[in-house]
């Protein structure tokens, strides 16, 4: 039998579990940023509301941030039933020169 003994012949899964260690590290990596993007998109949603569509779903301007604060991953992922509205009768510089 040989003296060199190397970590793959004692523990052949040692790789394995740094790899996995380094994928995992990855993951929770890009996870954290997806979700501090996903908070950031619904607070700026949520502020975009008048304060009557506010009050209509029972949430004061203030309490935005808080509340979003409070939100899982699933209800950071959640969209709008609507589609965003599509602005109607604007008119952009090329299409004042071609007039």
């Amino acid at each position: 039998m040989s003296a060199n003994l190397t970590m793959k012949t004692i523990n052949p899964t040692a790789r394995r579990n740094t790899v996995n260690k380094n994928n995992n590290l990855f993951l929770r990596l890009m996870t954290s940023i997806t979700q501090k993007w996903q908070r950031g998109k619904m607070i700026k949603d949520l502020e975009a509301m008048d304060d009557r569509l506010l009050r209509d779903i029972g949430l004061h301007r203030v309490d935005i941030e808080r509340v979003v604060d409070g939100f899982d991953y699933r209800e950071l992922r959640m969209v709008p039933l609507t589609p965003t509205p599509i602005m109607v009768g604007t008119v952009d510089d090329a299409d004042r020169k071609a007039a």
